[in-house]
């Protein structure tokens, strides 16, 4: 007999030999990850919607124990105190009867409002039909299951609760600023934008009336030098950038020479219209396409083109509109939108806005509000996709086909100069790692790091194992962010999938042999995404393309609906490619913190038929205990085993075995497959 432990580690492998593949690496895989720190694969965790409200995942549920019991409680009742309101989970009858009026007992229950002290009436309908015979207290079931269910049941109540971003389509920027969550979507008509936060009764409207259709990118900055006094800047490629300070919503002023304000009393209508521009120094030429709308409304809008110019007068031949009405706060700019910034980034004290047509414009030094005197104009030549302040004070531009660096620290010693050439970022993919770049790239995932050579970096393509699906997806991606906690730089695609890639070693310069990439799905399909941290806790924010905000990586289900896993690792021929082994007992080293039942089903040599694959198993674990001063109160269970091994006895003869493994619940805690220990007998060679 022999017995062979595979570590489980390394993640998804697409391209090695059926023969040469590593041992524990994944052939298919959804909604498992590999931590950084920790051995095997996990199941991903959950996400929730949020608006400002209590969040569902930190929903608890109590006990209220009773006596002198009239009416039989029952499953989904609401009762009611002289402070206290709940609806009813579950009741445990200890001793009398309800047709007595003696019943005692216990009912776990949902607190909407206060709570219940010894001695107080219990009623339903206003009608008393029992005492309590305790104050209420935080509740745990008896059993694993019944825990799992009323937190889920609790949850659920608050989910209820919470309501998606007013408007219609995707959510189109999120943002964390102060604590607070800002989200922007169009109206519910579609002829205009908004921008919301969120506040403990819901979405609260920020700014109305913006033009709609946008993308908006957040950057937050500190201009001050005063900790308490950050900013948060936003643009979205539609409309003029802005900034939001201490609540307060702030445009900046006109910066292209086709950007104009004007307070001419005009009316909505086809034709031709004449302006007085406030602005000098305009660069309006005949034929120019330009859209006009109201400052207030930008559902009051009209389209046409330059007719003529000469400063303050511009006319302007109407040939569409939307909405009605005179106004006298109009915004002028192009129809094209070639004069209004897509990304925005801060750097050196100055704020960095990235224009289509690969224009960069900074702001002046130490005023994101200003673009004068100290404000410099980039060309770079090619379509900015990402911009990122790296090591050696450096920003990095990064574009569809060229990287550039730009050093110095204001218009009086900026130095731009190209860095690489035939290798761009995709937009939107890059993220800043330790002041390196990883981002996408026609070659996959590339990490760009700080080189011996002062000022100077290094790409490394990182995503050979997951070439194939990377290739599929990359003219599809929604963005990507670093989750720090997991050491993971995450890709979100459009059609609802996930990429992670983790990093397993903790030095920033990272090698390709060093990332152990895991595919995963959503219900819920990612438009837009923020990262932040509120209250010392790191927050993951996406906003999703029905409208609402979620929560990443908290709470065991996606936003209520169970959560399917599977996992199929590559064949093992346990160093004997060409050895027949009947196999007998499968253990899996297991890390759940709550009780789990996974199944599974062996597959052998290749699945080529000869050999039947196995039935469907089951392995269950009880859970595992907790450790005193580690782990959090109340949130383990007394006498379990640190770690749990799995047993399973099972059957078959092959060169080589997969094992392919499937979980699904809506309220199990994520848990790990760390390794698997494999007892078989050796039966000659293969002919």
């Amino acid at each position: 007999m022999k017995v062979e432990y595979t570590s489980l580690s390394g993640g998804l492998d697409l391209v090695s030999g059926s023969v040469g593949v590593q041992p524990g690496r994944v052939a298919e895989a959804l909604n498992f990850e590999q931590v950084f720190g920790k051995v095997g694969y996990r199941r991903v965790d959950g996400y929730e919607r949020f608006d400002g409200r209590p969040q569902p995942h930190l929903a608890l549920y109590y006990v209220q124990e009773f006596d002198q019991g009239s009416s039989e409680i029952l499953v989904g009742d609401t009762l009611t105190g002289a402070t206290a309101q709940a609806d009813v989970l579950g009741v445990e009858l200890s001793s009398g009867s309800w047709a007595s009026g003696t019943a005692t007992g216990l009912a776990y229950v949902v607190l909407s409002a206060g709570d219940w002290v010894a001695g107080q009436s219990i009623l339903r309908a206003g009608a008393p039909i029992a005492r309590a015979s305790t104050a209420t207290y935080q509740g745990r079931a008896q059993t694993s299951a019944d825990h799992s269910n009323y937190l889920a049941q609790a949850a659920n109540k608050r989910r209820s609760a919470i309501q998606k971003v007013p408007g219609s389509g995707p959510v189109r920027g999120v943002a964390i600023y102060d604590g607070v969550i800002f989200a922007a979507r169009d109206s519910a008509d579609g002829q205009s934008a908004a921008l919301w936060k969120s506040t403990d009764s819901g979405w609260l409207s920020v700014r109305s009336g913006l033009l709609p259709g946008g993308r908006f990118e957040f950057a937050t900055a500190n201009f001050s030098g005063d900790a308490e006094r950050k900013i948060l800047m936003g643009c979205d490629g539609r409309n003029c950038p802005f900034v939001i300070d201490d609540a307060a919503y702030k445009e900046i002023a006109p910066i292209f020479g086709s950007q104009a304000t004007s307070a001419s009393s005009v009316a909505i209508g086809a034709g031709s219209k004449s302006f007085t521009v406030v602005e000098a120094g305009r660069n309006y030429a005949a034929g120019d396409s330009v859209l006009i709308h109201s400052s207030a409304n930008a559902a009051n809008r009209m389209t046409g083109t330059v007719s003529s110019y000469s400063h303050p007068n511009l006319t302007v031949n109407v040939t569409s509109v939307v909405g009605s009405g005179t106004f006298t706060d109009w915004r002028i700019g192009l129809a094209n939108f070639e004069d209004k910034p897509f990304m925005v980034t801060v750097h050196k004290d100055h704020a960095f806005l990235a224009y289509p047509r690969g224009q960069l414009q900074t702001s002046n030094l130490g005023d994101p509000l200003l673009y004068t005197s100290s404000a410099a104009l980039f060309g770079l030549g090619d379509e900015i996709t990402g911009m990122a302040s790296l090591k050696g004070a450096v920003l990095g531009i990064f574009c569809e086909n060229r990287i550039s660096l730009l050093e110095g620290s204001s218009k009086s010693d900026w130095s731009m100069g190209i860095h690489a050439q035939n290798i761009g970022a995709v937009r939107y993919s890059m993220v800043e790692n330790a002041g390196n770049a990883l981002f996408l790239g026609e070659r996959g995932m590339v990490s760009m790091q700080a080189a011996d050579t002062y000022g100077s970096f290094e790409p490394a393509i990182c995503s050979r194992d997951v070439k194939p699906l990377l290739d599929a997806r990359i003219g599809s991606v929604v963005g990507a962010r670093l989750v720090r906690g997991k050491y993971q730089y995450r890709m979100y695609f459009k059609d609802g999938t996930l990429l992670s890639a983790c990093i397993l070693s903790p030095s920033a310069a990272i090698q390709p042999r060093d990332v152990s990439f895991m595919p995963a799905s959503r219900l819920h399909i990612a438009s837009a995404l923020a990262s932040g941290s509120i209250g010392g806790e790191d927050w993951l924010l996406f906003g999703t393309e029905d409208g609402w905000v979620m929560r990443e990586d908290v709470g065991p289900s996606f936003d209520g609906e169970a959560v399917e896993s599977a996992l199929q690792l590559h064949f093992n021929h346990f160093k004997g490619p060409a050895q027949k082994k009947r196999f007998y007992k499968l253990t899996m080293e297991l890390d759940s913190r709550d009780a789990v039942s996974i199944k599974f089903r062996q597959l052998f040599d290749l699945s080529d038929g000869f050999y039947q694959d196995s039935s469907t198993l089951d392995a269950g674990s009880l859970g595992v205990g907790g450790k005193w001063d580690v782990d959090s109160w109340d949130s383990f269970y007394w006498s379990m085993p640190s770690a749990n091994q799995v047993e399973v006895n099972v059957d078959g003869v092959a060169r080589s075995m997969s094992l392919v493994l499937w979980h699904q619940s809506a309220a199990d805690s994520p848990f790990t497959i760390q390794g698997l220990i494999t007892q078989f007998k050796t039966m000659g060679l293969s002919r």
